[in-house]
């Protein structure tokens, strides 16, 4: 292994390693989802390669193994790693499938039609984000991997992305809408946080062109 890929030994440095592989990982992110590349497990990988291959290169892009088990998540446990190829590979047929169930894109002015459409991609959304989650198929950054597919498949249908990162004060209600999943198979509350997320963003893009406006 080339000596700039070892692990760091020194946690400030591992961490500074693991925040500038996400943002690579969001622009990457960024460029599948404006692409036309099929979403399948290889854009899974390539995000999680992004993330870590400077930080932990012996996790970098692969699915856990036979042993390599995660602790109980807080309503659910996910499968032991020997189960992680069989469930993720049912995850993705069932992604390509959904996928190609969402129709074209209506024209906005049809309010109904438009409105069942953009339900539609929240709807996948949502269960993409949720389905990683629940497999935890790595043994670090599953949610990080889970937030960036969602915003994969958000741009890929059109609409703004939502966060990445899981900031202290949000992270409550993300877990507890993750939890009436687990528990009640309810995706509304994590619908609606992802669709506020994504207006969220479209919110500060429409604020940064008044400002460059305002400016010139």
């Amino acid at each position: 292994m080339h000596k700039e890929f070892e692990r760091p030994e020194d946690k400030n440095m591992l961490d500074d390693r693991e925040a500038a592989g996400l943002w690579k990982a969001i622009a990457l992110s960024k460029e599948i989802g404006e692409d036309t590349r099929v979403l399948d497990l290889g854009v899974v990988l390539d995000l999680h390669l992004k993330i870590f291959i400077e930080a932990m290169p012996e996790i970098a892009g692969r699915f856990r193994k036979a042993g390599e088990d995660v602790k109980k998540l807080a309503c659910i446990e996910p499968p032991l790693g020997i189960a992680v190829p069989e469930k993720i590979h049912g995850f993705e047929k069932d992604l390509i499938y959904k996928i190609t169930q969402i129709a074209a894109r209506p024209d906005p002015n049809h309010k109904k039609q438009y409105k069942r459409w953009v339900e539609s991609v929240f709807d996948l959304a949502a269960w993409t984000q949720h389905k990683l989650v629940a497999i935890h198929p790595f043994c670090e950054g599953n949610g990080r991997v889970a937030r960036l597919m969602t915003n994969v498949i958000l741009r890929r249908f059109h609409m703004p992305p939502t966060d990445v990162k899981m900031e202290s004060d949000e992270k409550p209600k993300y877990i507890n809408a993750l939890c009436q999943i687990d528990n009640h198979g309810d995706y509304e509350p994590l619908r609606t946080l992802l669709l506020r997320g994504s207006i969220a963003t479209l919110n500060k893009e429409k604020e940064r062109r008044q400002i460059k406006q305002a400016v010139k």
